[in-house]
């Protein structure tokens, strides 16, 4: 049986807490998951941010090994608590 995926899985961290990335989002932060070239999965956890809709565009920081990024981004789609980001 050939498999029909074009794209190879998203990696999915599970790294020690204290090295596992974050979204810095209006001040809290938010569990990086799956990365791919098309962007990031992320854990959102109740009370959602109220500008979290799809297709809406967000500023944010990336924090990763002590640096933060900051980064534009849009959110694709919604799987319970996992949000897809481009």
């Amino acid at each position: 049986m050939k498999s029909q995926r074009k794209k190879p899985r998203v990696l999915t961290l599970t790294l020690p807490f204290l090295n596992q990335p974050t979204l810095i989002l209006h001040g809290k932060n938010y569990t990086l998951r799956n990365f791919s070239d098309e962007g990031f999965g992320v854990w959102v956890n109740p009370p959602l941010p109220k500008d979290l809709s799809l297709n809406s565009e967000l500023n944010a920081q990336v924090a990763l090994e002590g640096k933060t990024y900051s980064v534009q981004l849009k959110l694709l789609h919604i799987s319970g608590r996992q949000y897809g980001l481009q």
